[in-house]
């Protein structure tokens, strides 16, 4: 079949049907706009690294939340069991993927991390990845009786496709305006693929070295294992529920073996140090050429592993005897969700906690002032504050912070550049806004984090903050000096138009 890309805006209207859709598959979750109806309250970016992660105890969009995890660039915490006043009474907060610290009640440990482990300054050491070992244990399949939960049918809803290349398209939209085949997850997954054409079925994107065999290869597996873990979650909840937070936040498959895997290991996962809160950016390494037609079976375990389940034999058993006790058909799972919002404490109480802990004991912990300074800039940013997190981002740019940050797409920025771009970000004033811009871009010429927002849009209004700054300056006696305006140069807008983030659009 021979599938043109034409340069226009399709819309179609995308209508679930309840028997053909397979409504109770785990696909369903994850397609666009479909994660308001979990049991979380989730907030994204433009580029897709959630910002933001509650997790109710049910459905109930009036129920208190017990779990809330939050990531920005360069720090990751999550709040836990909140008492009655709200407070949380276990609290993680996680810095650049190599500083953690654990809170409970008055107590504090700090802690580092390496490629492998956390090394916690009590001397303990909790894993940061489980394995899976290249020849497996088979486990003895069998049928457990399960209670089950009915998934209402999706609304019909009208999507935009935008000009896209990713496969499976053309099938799936012949598929569709027939009305009777049935849809299977490897079919929902090129839709889930429209807005994303790097993400793959159950909400997991691919690193860079992956190519295209490689990951239909790996899609044709996860689509043949999903109805098993749509089995194993329906006898699970509370596993479930931590899978499903995991998977919300978009985690990377890469198709190579990275440290510290050996020659034995044909995958590995990250490991939740608790309750779903992941220190780092959720990853599944996998060694194709070792996995061989293991491949199923390796990414069953690992996606185990990011429900928080160990390598213990007994556990690894019970779930894949669970993840099989449906005889092939996926569970079908119901939910109500009022689409309302909830208020209570716990976000504030959360947040205020961390903000007194790091401010009073960052020091006893070994962090620099810029890294102290740079967690509070985060906070009182989360908090809507500006002032205070534009006082906090600058004493964060104006210190020394070596070392690098991942970005959750792919690549590194250094943690200067990026307390820079916080700050410069911070600010809404348009001229400041200019001379800030210019500071970011000696640090990072690239724009690297400039690039991870930008649409026509952003680019444009960066340049008419340009062009309004030297405007500025030009009405004011039509003179470049600190008397016309103490905030912005003539000399900002030629430096900014001689970096390769300005070139190279």
């Amino acid at each position: 079949m021979r599938f043109w890309i034409l340069p226009i805006i399709l819309t179609i209207c995308v209508i679930p049907f309840k028997a053909q859709a397979e409504t109770g598959s785990l696909a369903w979750w994850f397609l666009p706009e479909v994660s308001d109806d979990l049991p979380h309250e989730v907030e994204e970016d433009s580029v897709g690294a959630w910002t933001e992660l509650w997790e109710r105890p049910t459905f109930d969009s009036d129920v208190q939340p017990n779990t809330i995890m939050e990531q920005a660039l360069g720090a990751k915490w999550v709040g836990l069991a909140p008492d009655k006043a709200g407070k949380p009474s276990v609290v993680y907060v996680a810095l650049a993927g190599k500083l953690i610290v654990e809170f409970k009640g008055e107590a504090a440990r700090s802690g580092t991390m390496d490629d492998e482990k956390i090394h916690w300054s009590d001397g303990t050491k909790s894993p940061l990845y489980a394995f899976r070992k290249r020849h497996r244990r088979r486990g003895r399949s069998t049928v457990i009786k399960f209670e089950k939960m009915n998934l209402p049918p999706l609304a019909s809803k009208t999507k935009i496709l935008p000009v896209w290349s990713a496969e499976s398209l053309d099938l799936f939209l012949t598929k569709l305006s027939g009305g009777t085949e049935k849809m299977t997850p490897r079919d929902l997954s090129a839709v889930a693929q429209i807005e994303n054409a790097n993400g793959g079925l159950l909400n997991f994107k691919y690193s860079n070295d992956c190519d295209f065999k490689d990951r239909q290869k790996i899609e044709d597996a996860l689509a043949s294992i999903e109805p098993k873990l749509t089995c194993w979650m329906s006898q699970n909840t509370t596993s479930g529920s931590r899978l499903l937070a995991a998977l919300l936040q978009k985690p990377t498959i890469s198709c190579r073996p990275r440290a510290p895997m050996t020659q034995e290991h044909c995958g590995m996962a990250s490991l939740p140090l608790v309750e779903g809160f992941f220190p780092a950016h959720l990853q599944i390494s996998l060694a194709l050429n070792r996995c061989q037609d293991e491949l199923g079976f390796t990414l069953t375990h690992e996606i185990f592993h990011l429900a928080g389940l160990t390598d213990k034999p007994e556990d690894m058993l019970s779930a894949t005897q669970d993840s099989e006790a449906c005889s092939g058909f996926p569970a079908t799972l119901d939910f109500e969700n009022q689409g309302e919002g909830f208020l209570n404490d716990f976000q504030v109480q959360t947040r205020m906690m961390i903000f007194r802990k790091v401010r009073d004991e960052a020091e006893h912990w070994g962090w620099t002032e810029g890294e102290k300074s740079y967690l509070l800039g985060v906070i009182c940013a989360r908090m809507g504050d500006k002032y205070c997190s534009r006082n906090f981002f600058q004493k964060a740019a104006e210190s020394p912070l070596p070392g690098t940050v991942s970005l959750p797409e792919g690549g590194d920025v250094t943690w200067a550049s990026l307390a820079q771009y916080q700050f410069f970000d911070s600010i809404s004033e348009d001229i400041q806004r200019m001379h800030e811009l210019v500071k970011y871009l000696h640090r990072d010429s690239n724009g690297a984090l400039l690039r991870r927002i930008e649409a026509g849009v952003h680019r444009l209004h960066e340049f008419f903050v340009a062009r309004q700054a030297l405007e500025a300056v030009l009405d004011n006696k039509r003179v470049c000096s600190s008397e016309t305006d103490e905030h912005v140069l003539c000399e900002d807008l030629a430096q900014i138009v001689k970096t390769p983030w300005f070139r190279n659009p």
